[in-house]
């Protein structure tokens, strides 16, 4: 479970998003660009700001923070984002990928979901 959270008080954070056993799926231009259209999107309709962000086979790296820097409603987007994305690419690897990460991906480890794309952390770093 997460220690580290969102908090009042810091503005811009250093997030983390891990895929569960660190399965190597934005190897491929499409998961990619569910990733980068969700944070399109959160940036146009839900006040976040991105500074930077880079994404590697296993994980994705985010320097970010809301416009009014209201913590609460970033807590809120990132982890709106989380579940879309999550559920997007959990698709995607059933679909595109079920002998490689289908089963690895529909093994949740909280009983409240069916499947689970990403590590529960996000391992919130205020900058």
């Amino acid at each position: 479970m997460e220690t580290a959270k969102i908090q009042e008080g810091a503005g811009v954070y250093y997030l983390t998003f891990t895929v569960v056993h660190w399965l190597p799926v934005f190897v491929a231009a499409e998961p990619c660009l569910i990733f980068t259209e969700s944070l399109n999107y959160c940036h146009q309709h839900k006040s976040l700001r991105i500074n930077a962000f880079v994404i590697m086979p296993t994980h994705a790296h985010v320097m970010l923070f809301d416009a009014d820097f209201d913590n609460e409603r970033l807590n809120k987007t990132v982890t709106a984002m989380r579940q879309f994305t999550g559920r997007q690419l959990a698709n995607y690897c059933h679909q595109k990928m079920p002998a490689v990460f289908g089963q690895m991906i529909g093994t949740p480890r909280r009983k409240d979901r069916a499947n689970q794309f990403w590590q529960q952390s996000k391992h919130p770093v205020a900058i």
